[in-house]
């Protein structure tokens, strides 16, 4: 407080601090209603995705199970959805956290049809197209 106080009076110094919260607090707040509209979208894509069509089986996989093909359009979807997630803070950003995105990503599918790796395979996909 002593180098700006010199400079700047308290009372404004308390004015610009309390600006300064009140754009972080709706900052945060449109980038948590931007999350959640993209994970909608995401959603309804994944819903709409016909799974007759689109699983395919790979035996020499591990775990042996179905999985979603995904195009390109729905790699996007997943990518906007992480980036959202991850808007602004990608230093900040634990890799504990990211992980739990990827699990509750996988979890938006049919039981055994998608993995988190294959989530996180998919968003690094989208990111090269990018």
């Amino acid at each position: 407080m002593g180098i700006l106080g010199n400079h700047i009076k308290r009372k404004t110094l308390k004015k610009i601090l309390k600006e300064m919260i009140l754009e972080d607090l709706y900052a945060r707040k449109t980038k948590c209603s931007d999350f959640k509209q993209t994970k909608k979208d995401l959603v309804e894509m994944i819903r709409h995705q016909a799974p007759s069509s689109n699983v395919k089986e790979f035996s020499t996989s591990e775990h042996s199970t179905g999985t979603y093909g995904m195009g390109h359009q729905l790699e996007d979807k997943l990518f906007d959805v992480y980036d959202t997630f991850c808007q602004g803070s990608y230093k900040d950003m634990a890799p504990s956290l990211i992980r739990k995105l990827y699990v509750e990503l996988a979890e938006l599918w049919p039981k055994d049809t998608m993995d988190p790796n294959q989530i996180r395979e998919a968003i690094w996909r989208a990111r090269g197209r990018i």
